[in-house]
């Protein structure tokens, strides 16, 4: 009798075991597919008695790959970041051949300029060059707000990832806490682990993160740049967004407990992932952009202000066609003046809707007697009209901080901007291909030996 009962309980205690298995691999087949999940399996025992039984459960877990997808997600998001800002900056140049880039409006009113330099006595002639002068300041004023508007949208972009980064912080502890209560004991905490895994891919797709194990299966963040991020309670992440972003405004910079992790002027920057990405954008590639529209701004009114025209000058040159909100002062050379792509405006003078004469192109006196290129006041005269056309092609001394290196006149620099900005634009979009690519593939090489298998699960459940 006690044989039978023996038997019966080897039974008992098979089937159970049986049908843990059964159940695992049921599981297993629901999440094929599932990024977030890793295959789990039963730790089956021999009991003393005879008969099996499951003591815990394992799953299917890689750290080294782990860790290198994390870095890919980060790249790859920072990348991509980088590149969607980069794309929009790009609507200030659009079509090359549709000539609406301040580059391409600098080439038209330099056109309108020699047609009018050819017959200087048609009205007609000098309201065309106007009414060019009038789109190039707009186009660079057009220029200046999407810049701004693409840093607004970076700095709140960098706001809203701080929010996401404290809540995930928040659920990591959660997580963390409750495998670490239960480490070395028979709790099953596959699904804790699965769960803090997943956060970390989050994390790493707004800032660049290492994950260090330590005992009872605790782990503690750190961002790419070495600032503790989590080491049993998460540090507090801040950011303070920036209410009005105009040219020469720095945002604001990103701290992690205290410490600075965003900034150009920060020790410890992150360097990869979306904060990343857009702080790059925010405070390098769009503050490099406007400071090039401003000296194609500055160069424009440098070349085309009015000279005392006296027999003994004594007054100082004053802004022409082109003036600005310090007029008629004219900016000093190879300085950037924050901004004064959307300051610059056509000089009032010279526009027929403000009560203007567009022949002060020709002739000059826009700031007085004194500034008249012409004492005859022939309708004929065009010198001051090939002097300006000279003055244009001119090479000129320009702020370095532009990043574009050697020597250009205002037309070139404008193109040279639009070459900067397109080369940029491709090193961006190779770097967000590469970087995609780079992790779907580390992605893929993790679900290899993580993911689930369903022919394995279902010989699982046929056994």
């Amino acid at each position: 009798m006690a044989a039978l009962s023996t038997a019966l309980n080897i039974a008992r205690s098979s089937l159970a075991t049986v049908a843990g298995q059964t159940a695992i691999a049921s599981k297993n087949i629901s999440n094929v597919g599932n990024a977030d999940y890793s295959r789990k399996s039963a730790v089956v025992i021999s009991m003393a008695g005879g008969g099996s039984a499951i003591s815990g459960y394992t799953r299917a877990a890689d750290k080294l790959l782990f860790d290198k997808m994390l870095v890919a997600s980060s790249n790859s998001a920072a990348s991509s970041s980088v590149l969607a800002g980069i794309n929009r900056l790009s609507e200030t140049v659009g079509d090359p051949e549709s000539g609406y880039s301040p580059a391409g409006m600098i080439g038209k009113f330099q056109t309108a300029l020699q047609v009018y330099e050819q017959n200087p006595a048609d009205q007609t002639l000098a309201q065309n060059a106007v009414q060019s002068a009038g789109d190039l300041v707009r186009s660079l004023n057009a220029a200046t707000t999407i810049i701004q508007d693409v840093r607004k949208q970076a700095d709140t972009g960098m706001s809203d990832a701080v929010e996401r980064i404290n809540n995930l912080l928040q659920q990591f502890k959660i997580a963390n806490d409750a495998i670490v209560r239960g480490s070395g004991s028979a709790t099953d905490l596959t699904e804790s682990l699965d769960t803090r895994d997943k956060i970390m891919k989050l994390l790493s797709e707004e800032l660049g993160i290492r994950a260090v194990t330590r005992s009872n299966n605790d782990i503690a963040l750190y961002t790419d740049s070495g600032v503790t991020l989590f080491e049993s309670v998460p540090r507090t992440v801040t950011m303070n967004p920036t209410s009005t972003m105009t040219a020469g405004v720095s945002g604001n910079a990103v701290y992690i407990d205290g410490v600075d992790v965003t900034s150009p002027a920060s020790t410890m920057a992150i360097r990869s992932g979306n904060l990343f990405g857009l702080a790059k954008l925010r405070d390098d590639v769009a503050v490099v952009y406007q400071g090039q529209m401003d000296e194609v701004a500055r160069g424009l009114i440098e070349a085309f202000a009015e000279t005392d025209q006296s027999a003994l000058p004594v007054l100082p040159a004053a802004t022409g066609i082109f003036s600005y909100s310090g007029s008629p002062a004219v900016p000093a050379g190879a300085t950037t003046v924050a901004g004064l792509a959307g300051d610059i405006r056509l000089n009032a003078s010279v526009d027929s809707a403000q009560g203007g004469l567009p022949s002060r192109l020709r002739d000059g006196g826009i700031n007085g007697a004194s500034y008249v290129y012409t004492s005859s006041a022939a309708a004929g005269f065009s010198g001051r009209l090939a002097a300006l056309i000279d003055g244009l092609g001119a090479t000129r001394a320009f702020d370095s901080s532009t990043q574009l290196t050697g020597q250009y006149s205002v037309m070139s620099l404008g193109t040279a901007s639009s070459g900067w900005l397109e080369a940029a634009r491709l090193q961006a979009s190779s770097a967000s291909d590469l970087q995609s690519t780079m992790k779907s593939r580390s992605a893929d090489a993790l679900q290899r030996v993580n993911g689930v298998n369903i022919d394995d699960e279902m010989t699982v459940m046929l056994e």
